[in-house]
Protein backbone atom coordinates (compact mmCIF):
# COMPACT_ATOMS: atom_id res chain seq x y z
CA UNK A 1 0.00 0.00 0.00
CA UNK A 2 1.13 3.54 -0.82
CA UNK A 3 -0.12 6.68 0.85
CA UNK A 4 1.02 10.28 0.25
CA UNK A 5 -0.15 12.94 2.72
CA UNK A 6 0.26 16.70 2.07
CA UNK A 7 3.29 15.72 0.00
CA UNK A 8 5.71 18.14 -1.69
CA UNK A 9 8.80 16.98 -3.60
CA UNK A 10 11.17 17.90 -6.42
CA UNK A 11 14.80 18.32 -7.36
CA UNK A 12 17.06 20.38 -5.11
CA UNK A 13 15.24 23.60 -4.30
CA UNK A 14 12.77 23.17 -7.17
CA UNK A 15 9.37 21.92 -5.99
CA UNK A 16 7.56 19.88 -8.65
CA UNK A 17 4.89 17.97 -6.72
CA UNK A 18 2.64 20.15 -4.60
CA UNK A 19 0.22 19.10 -1.88
CA UNK A 20 -0.24 15.54 -3.15
CA UNK A 21 -2.77 13.39 -1.28
CA UNK A 22 -2.98 9.98 -2.88
CA UNK A 23 -3.52 6.39 -1.74
CA UNK A 24 -3.32 3.06 -3.55
CA UNK A 25 -4.22 -0.22 -1.85
CA UNK A 26 -4.59 -2.49 -4.86
CA UNK A 27 -5.15 -2.78 -8.60
CA UNK A 28 -3.87 -0.97 -11.67
CA UNK A 29 -3.66 2.83 -11.50
CA UNK A 30 -3.02 4.90 -14.64
CA UNK A 31 -1.37 8.31 -14.27
CA UNK A 32 -1.96 10.82 -17.08
CA UNK A 33 -1.40 14.52 -17.67
CA UNK A 34 0.27 17.12 -19.89
CA UNK A 35 4.01 17.17 -20.53
CA UNK A 36 5.87 18.54 -17.53
CA UNK A 37 2.94 17.94 -15.18
CA UNK A 38 5.01 15.94 -12.66
CA UNK A 39 3.99 12.39 -13.61
CA UNK A 40 7.51 10.97 -13.80
CA UNK A 41 8.49 12.88 -10.67
CA UNK A 42 5.65 11.17 -8.81
CA UNK A 43 7.00 7.76 -9.83
CA UNK A 44 10.51 8.76 -8.74
CA UNK A 45 9.17 10.14 -5.46
CA UNK A 46 7.47 6.85 -4.61
CA UNK A 47 10.74 5.09 -5.50
CA UNK A 48 12.60 7.49 -3.15
CA UNK A 49 14.62 9.07 -5.95
CA UNK A 50 13.76 12.76 -5.47
CA UNK A 51 14.01 15.31 -2.67
CA UNK A 52 11.07 15.42 -0.26
CA UNK A 53 10.31 19.00 0.81
CA UNK A 54 7.28 18.47 3.00
CA UNK A 55 4.67 15.90 3.98
CA UNK A 56 4.77 12.13 4.24
CA UNK A 57 4.95 9.12 1.95
CA UNK A 58 4.06 5.77 3.50
CA UNK A 59 4.80 2.38 1.96
CA UNK A 60 2.88 -0.37 3.77
CA UNK A 61 2.50 1.88 6.80
CA UNK A 62 6.17 2.83 7.10
CA UNK A 63 7.47 6.28 6.20
CA UNK A 64 9.62 6.16 3.07
CA UNK A 65 12.57 7.87 4.80
CA UNK A 66 12.74 5.05 7.35
CA UNK A 67 13.46 2.40 4.71
CA UNK A 68 16.94 1.24 3.82
CA UNK A 69 17.47 1.10 0.06
CA UNK A 70 17.77 -2.71 -0.05
CA UNK A 71 14.69 -3.15 2.14
CA UNK A 72 12.66 -0.88 -0.13
CA UNK A 73 13.88 -2.71 -3.25
CA UNK A 74 12.23 -5.88 -1.98
CA UNK A 75 8.89 -4.06 -1.88
CA UNK A 76 8.81 -1.86 -4.97
CA UNK A 77 10.64 -1.17 -8.19
CA UNK A 78 10.54 1.45 -10.96
CA UNK A 79 10.52 0.38 -14.62
CA UNK A 80 11.42 3.09 -17.12
CA UNK A 81 11.87 3.21 -20.88
CA UNK A 82 15.23 4.91 -20.28
CA UNK A 83 17.38 1.88 -19.49
CA UNK A 84 20.81 1.57 -21.06
CA UNK A 85 22.95 -1.21 -19.51
CA UNK A 86 26.70 -0.58 -19.49
CA UNK A 87 27.29 -4.08 -20.84
CA UNK A 88 25.38 -5.94 -23.54
CA UNK A 89 23.81 -8.61 -21.32
CA UNK A 90 21.49 -11.33 -22.53
CA UNK A 91 17.79 -10.94 -21.80
CA UNK A 92 17.97 -13.73 -19.22
CA UNK A 93 20.95 -12.14 -17.44
CA UNK A 94 18.99 -8.91 -17.12
CA UNK A 95 15.97 -10.72 -15.69
CA UNK A 96 18.28 -12.50 -13.22
CA UNK A 97 19.45 -9.09 -12.00
CA UNK A 98 16.02 -8.68 -10.49
CA UNK A 99 17.17 -11.10 -7.80
CA UNK A 100 20.04 -8.85 -6.61
CA UNK A 101 17.84 -7.34 -3.90
CA UNK A 102 17.48 -10.82 -2.40
CA UNK A 103 21.20 -11.67 -2.45
CA UNK A 104 23.62 -11.34 0.44
CA UNK A 105 27.02 -9.65 0.24
CA UNK A 106 28.36 -12.89 -1.22
CA UNK A 107 25.74 -13.89 -3.83
CA UNK A 108 24.37 -17.42 -3.48
CA UNK A 109 21.99 -18.42 -6.27
CA UNK A 110 19.14 -20.48 -4.86
CA UNK A 111 16.26 -22.59 -6.14
CA UNK A 112 13.96 -19.72 -5.16
CA UNK A 113 15.96 -17.33 -7.35
CA UNK A 114 15.69 -19.72 -10.28
CA UNK A 115 11.96 -20.19 -9.65
CA UNK A 116 11.26 -16.45 -9.67
CA UNK A 117 13.29 -15.88 -12.84
CA UNK A 118 11.56 -18.72 -14.69
CA UNK A 119 8.16 -17.49 -13.52
CA UNK A 120 8.90 -13.95 -14.73
CA UNK A 121 10.14 -15.12 -18.14
CA UNK A 122 7.08 -17.35 -18.56
CA UNK A 123 4.61 -14.68 -17.42
CA UNK A 124 5.98 -12.09 -19.86
CA UNK A 125 6.24 -14.63 -22.69
CA UNK A 126 9.91 -13.94 -23.46
CA UNK A 127 11.39 -17.46 -23.38
CA UNK A 128 12.46 -17.06 -27.01
CA UNK A 129 14.47 -13.94 -26.09
CA UNK A 130 16.42 -15.17 -23.07
CA UNK A 131 19.67 -15.99 -24.92
CA UNK A 132 19.65 -12.91 -27.13
CA UNK A 133 21.71 -9.83 -26.37
CA UNK A 134 19.83 -6.75 -25.21
CA UNK A 135 21.15 -4.75 -28.19
CA UNK A 136 19.71 -7.32 -30.60
CA UNK A 137 16.06 -7.10 -29.57
CA UNK A 138 13.41 -4.51 -30.44
CA UNK A 139 12.29 -1.62 -28.23
CA UNK A 140 9.05 -3.41 -27.36
CA UNK A 141 10.92 -6.60 -26.47
CA UNK A 142 13.39 -4.65 -24.33
CA UNK A 143 10.52 -3.27 -22.28
CA UNK A 144 9.08 -6.74 -21.76
CA UNK A 145 12.50 -7.83 -20.49
CA UNK A 146 12.52 -4.93 -18.05
CA UNK A 147 9.06 -5.89 -16.81
CA UNK A 148 10.24 -9.48 -16.38
CA UNK A 149 13.20 -8.24 -14.35
CA UNK A 150 10.80 -6.29 -12.10
CA UNK A 151 8.60 -9.37 -11.71
CA UNK A 152 11.62 -11.54 -10.83
CA UNK A 153 12.37 -9.04 -8.07
CA UNK A 154 9.20 -10.39 -6.41
CA UNK A 155 8.00 -6.97 -5.28
CA UNK A 156 4.56 -5.90 -4.10
CA UNK A 157 4.48 -2.68 -6.15
CA UNK A 158 5.65 -2.03 -9.72
CA UNK A 159 5.96 1.58 -10.87
CA UNK A 160 6.01 2.15 -14.63
CA UNK A 161 7.03 5.34 -16.42
CA UNK A 162 5.63 5.68 -19.97
CA UNK A 163 6.73 2.22 -21.01
CA UNK A 164 4.50 2.39 -24.09
CA UNK A 165 6.11 5.57 -25.48
CA UNK A 166 7.35 5.37 -29.12
CA UNK A 167 5.96 1.85 -29.63
CA UNK A 168 3.64 0.67 -32.40
CA UNK A 169 -0.03 -0.05 -31.48
CA UNK A 170 0.51 -3.82 -31.12
CA UNK A 171 3.44 -3.45 -28.73
CA UNK A 172 1.58 -0.74 -26.78
CA UNK A 173 -1.34 -3.14 -26.32
CA UNK A 174 1.04 -5.97 -25.36
CA UNK A 175 2.73 -3.87 -22.67
CA UNK A 176 -0.61 -2.68 -21.24
CA UNK A 177 -2.13 -6.17 -21.25
CA UNK A 178 0.86 -7.58 -19.36
CA UNK A 179 0.62 -4.77 -16.81
CA UNK A 180 -3.05 -5.71 -16.35
CA UNK A 181 -2.06 -9.37 -15.98
CA UNK A 182 0.55 -8.48 -13.36
CA UNK A 183 -1.99 -6.44 -11.39
CA UNK A 184 -4.34 -9.43 -11.35
CA UNK A 185 -1.53 -11.42 -9.71
CA UNK A 186 -2.01 -9.19 -6.64
CA UNK A 187 0.82 -6.76 -7.41
CA UNK A 188 -0.01 -3.06 -7.27
CA UNK A 189 0.77 -1.45 -10.64
CA UNK A 190 1.03 2.34 -10.96
CA UNK A 191 1.79 3.36 -14.53
CA UNK A 192 2.37 6.72 -16.19
CA UNK A 193 0.81 6.73 -19.67
CA UNK A 194 1.45 9.00 -22.62
CA UNK A 195 -1.37 7.29 -24.54
CA UNK A 196 -4.70 8.36 -23.02
CA UNK A 197 -6.81 5.67 -24.69
CA UNK A 198 -4.44 2.95 -23.50
CA UNK A 199 -4.68 4.24 -19.93
CA UNK A 200 -8.48 4.35 -20.04
CA UNK A 201 -8.72 0.90 -21.65
CA UNK A 202 -6.56 -1.03 -19.18
CA UNK A 203 -6.41 0.86 -15.86
CA UNK A 204 -8.83 0.38 -12.97
CA UNK A 205 -8.31 3.95 -11.81
CA UNK A 206 -7.20 7.13 -13.58
CA UNK A 207 -5.31 9.93 -11.83
CA UNK A 208 -4.88 13.22 -13.68
CA UNK A 209 -1.91 15.43 -12.77
CA UNK A 210 -1.48 19.04 -13.86
CA UNK A 211 1.01 21.62 -12.61
CA UNK A 212 2.36 19.21 -10.02
CA UNK A 213 -1.05 18.70 -8.42
CA UNK A 214 -3.66 15.94 -8.63
CA UNK A 215 -6.59 17.33 -10.60
CA UNK A 216 -8.76 14.20 -10.35
CA UNK A 217 -8.74 10.59 -9.17
CA UNK A 218 -11.54 8.57 -10.77
CA UNK A 219 -12.58 5.11 -11.78
CA UNK A 220 -11.60 4.40 -15.40
CA UNK A 221 -15.35 3.86 -16.04
CA UNK A 222 -16.47 7.13 -14.42
CA UNK A 223 -19.06 9.27 -16.21
CA UNK A 224 -17.05 12.33 -15.16
CA UNK A 225 -13.91 11.40 -17.11
CA UNK A 226 -14.68 13.39 -20.26
CA UNK A 227 -15.18 16.65 -18.36
CA UNK A 228 -12.07 16.10 -16.27
CA UNK A 229 -9.93 15.18 -19.29
CA UNK A 230 -10.98 18.42 -20.98
CA UNK A 231 -9.85 20.39 -17.95
CA UNK A 232 -6.62 18.37 -17.65
CA UNK A 233 -5.48 18.92 -21.24
CA UNK A 234 -7.40 22.12 -22.01
CA UNK A 235 -8.88 20.62 -25.21
CA UNK A 236 -12.22 19.09 -26.16
CA UNK A 237 -12.88 15.34 -25.99
CA UNK A 238 -15.58 13.25 -27.65
CA UNK A 239 -17.27 10.03 -26.51
CA UNK A 240 -17.74 7.28 -29.10
CA UNK A 241 -19.66 4.04 -28.62
CA UNK A 242 -17.88 1.16 -30.36
CA UNK A 243 -17.62 -2.66 -30.24
CA UNK A 244 -15.49 -2.45 -27.10
CA UNK A 245 -17.85 -0.06 -25.35
CA UNK A 246 -17.59 3.70 -24.83
CA UNK A 247 -14.31 5.36 -25.76
CA UNK A 248 -13.11 8.92 -25.12
CA UNK A 249 -10.84 10.59 -27.65
CA UNK A 250 -9.35 14.07 -28.11
CA UNK A 251 -11.41 16.12 -30.57
CA UNK A 252 -8.85 17.43 -33.05
CA UNK A 253 -9.92 20.56 -34.94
Amino acid sequence: MIKLVDFFAGYGSTVVLKDINFEVKEGFVGIIGPNGAGKSTLMKAIASLVDIHKGNLYVYGKEIREYRRKELSKILTLVSQDFFPIYDYTARELVEMGRIAHQNFLPNWTKEDEKQVEKAISTLGIKQLEKRRYSQISSGEKRLVMLARALAQNVKIILVDELELHLDPKHKMTIASYLKKISKMGIIVIAVFHDIDLALSYSDRIVGIKGGKILFDLSARSEDLKRNLQELYNIDFVEINGPGGKKIFPLYK
